[in-house]
């Protein structure tokens, strides 16, 4: 039994060591697909965006996240929630900061009424849009460097017809959930707000001008070390969604969309790989279940300790708090299969694989 299980480490050890951590440009899928950006203009202090149309927002995110990307733009710089990013994005829409709020909008066309009605409508024009053909859609990965707290993002855009013209590419962060304060509501959980944008202007980079004939991919590579991103990636609350706008004039017009919700961890292939000072940890196997037996030889502020799957997605935070002087034991419960767990202790990161069997 040992040498089998023993046998079962080394090869699992050895597909670890030549995992593909780094991006992968070349490897980067494109989707045919058609998405749609469906907005809800809004504010913190406003009272009637935490009424129905708190819950209109709520029945399109259940009805288009397979088809579409959602923001809450907090337009106003007196939201708790506000970003230039979601003031530039509404001023470019029909109507944009002159009506009041909340209002919808759906691509760049503002949608009438705030109920089941306009949930219903925006249902229906997202899933006739996904049904066509596009003529240029973008590919996104994403990873977390946790040894540098960088976000480190790759695109691939593929121009399905020939284009003509400014084409721009946006990225943008999203949050999935905040609890924030919301007028006639109080405390509350705010759902996919619009954080920012990430190559550093609220419609992107230009990517091509002028004829893009049919058939053309473009490669970006971005960054962002900004904390409320990393943190937000770290805590599995983010999504990343990639528009390509089109100029015209002195606006933009919405081509297409994507968006991912899961980042992957980058981490190194050598056990134990960062000394951690005062602290020292062994992790015996079980059936089901391993166990992390830290000795902690002084007080250490704060540790946070993840678990992790073999391909970088987070499983759960197993620890994030003080770690007194002394021996400390964490349960690990995962399914069979090498995982991987982080100690992070200030600006030093541990990363640690074993078998769960």
């Amino acid at each position: 039994m040992i040498q089998r299980l023993m046998k079962k480490l080394l090869l699992y050890s050895a597909l670890f060591y030549f995992f593909p951590f780094s991006l992968t440009a070349q490897t980067l899928q494109v989707p045919t697909t058609q998405y749609s950006i469906i907005t809800k203009k809004t504010a913190t202090w406003c009272p009637i965006c935490g009424g129905v149309s708190w819950t209109t927002f709520r029945q399109m995110i259940d009805d288009n996240q397979s088809n579409s990307i959602l923001i809450a733009a907090h337009y106003d710089t007196g939201s708790k929630l506000y970003s230039k990013t979601a003031q530039d994005i509404v001023a470019n829409f029909e109507g944009g900061l002159s009506y009041g709020q909340p209002v919808f909008f759906f691509n760049s066309q503002r949608l009438t009424g705030r109920d089941a009605n306009t949930a219903a409508m925006a249902r229906d024009m997202a899933r006739t849009a996904n049904g066509n053909t596009p003529a240029v859609q973008t590919g996104i990965n994403a990873v977390l460097q946790t040894s540098t707290n960088t976000l480190l993002i790759e695109t691939k855009t593929t121009f399905f017809s020939s284009g003509d013209g400014n084409y721009r590419l946006a990225i943008y962060p999203i949050l999935k959930s905040v609890v924030e304060d919301q007028a006639s509501r109080g405390r509350d959980t705010h759902k996919m707000i619009l954080l920012d944008e990430i190559t550093g202007n609220s419609f992107g980079q230009i990517i091509t001008s002028g004829i893009t004939p049919s058939g053309r991919n473009i490669d970006g590579r971005f960054e962002t070390g900004n904390s409320k991103i990393v943190d937000a990636a770290k805590e599995d609350n983010l999504q990343l969604a990639v528009v390509i706008w089109k100029e015209n004039g002195m606006r933009f017009d919405f081509v297409n969309a994507y968006v991912i919700s899961t980042i992957r961890l980058e981490v190194v292939s050598n056990t134990n790989n960062v000394a951690i000072p005062n602290l020292s940890w062994n992790i015996p196997s079980f059936q089901g279940y391993a166990e992390l037996q830290l000795h902690a030889s002084a007080n250490i502020p704060n540790a946070q300790i993840d678990l992790f799957d073999l391909a970088g997605k987070k499983i759960k935070t197993i620890y994030n708090s003080q770690l007194a002087e002394g021996q400390h034991t964490f349960r690990m419960d995962a399914p069979a299969g090498v995982k991987l767990v982080t100690i992070r202790v200030g600006n030093k990161v541990a990363t640690t694989k074993f078998l769960v069997y």
